[in-house]
């Protein structure tokens, strides 16, 4: 899934101004290494941290932590399922968490912005590893995988981007929807008409058709479950 992107000099992204700031950003088709991150701000990153970023060949976005999160383990307890996030962390050296969507039984929906591509994504986390079976997150994504489609007008099916492991926690990066349906119902002055009611009730049918041609079944089919993909962001 990833792109070509263009390969820099180490240090040479960075300017007088920039390297002042706690928080370090590539610019659009280009990237750090950790060299370079370790050179500037080394002396102001945690052990563990030294060694989580040497196996990251490039990093899109870094983030200080504030002196009130200077402990590692208060902010970062890999004792509790969830993560702990901390507003405009990084997830992966790439992806700037930005607020929280939703949360279920295995996990959360947070909105981040995508450093590499400059873009707003939906990153599915799920509960630390030591809380859930391997098979759970597998299956999940082979599904989704079988659900693309190359279709010119498949609004139906959202779009998987990329997936990652953050610190023990297995994500799924997917394409940033405007809402589900029941928020949909709230913000509308009156009940759907008859017109937009067919065109929620096509694409909602068309995705079930194609899970039952995949053999999937759908568990949880819900106002909430159904987001609105014919507003993109």
């Amino acid at each position: 899934m990833d792109e070509p992107v263009v390969i820099a000099e180490a240090g040479m992204h960075f300017t007088p101004a920039a390297m002042d700031e706690p928080v370090v950003i590539a610019e659009a088709g280009m990237h750090y290494t950790p060299d370079d991150i370790i050179q500037k701000f080394g002396s102001r990153m945690t052990p563990f941290e030294h060694d989580e970023l040497t196996r990251y060949k490039r990093i899109y976005y870094f983030k200080i932590r504030q002196p009130s999160h200077s402990s590692f383990s208060a902010v970062h307890d890999f004792i509790s399922p969830h993560y702990k996030l901390v507003q405009d962390e990084h997830l992966a050296y790439r992806y700037q968490f930005l607020s929280v969507l939703g949360a279920g039984a295995y996990g959360r929906v947070i909105r981040c912005l995508d450093h590499k591509h400059k873009r707003e994504v939906a990153v599915k986390m799920l509960q630390h590893e030591s809380y859930t079976k391997p098979y759970h997150s597998e299956m999940e994504v082979q599904m989704l995988k079988a659900l693309q489609s190359k279709e010119k007008n498949n609004n139906y099916v959202i779009k998987l981007l990329n997936t990652f492991t953050f610190r023990g926690h297995f994500s799924l990066v997917l394409e940033l929807l405007t809402g589900d349906l029941r928020q949909q119902l709230k913000l509308a002055p009156t009940a759907f008409t008859l017109p937009e009611a067919k065109v929620y009730v096509r694409s909602i049918l068309k995705a079930l058709q194609k899970l039952k041609n995949k053999k999937i079944i759908h568990g949880d089919l819900k106002l909430v479950s159904e987001y609105n993909g014919l507003q993109r962001h």
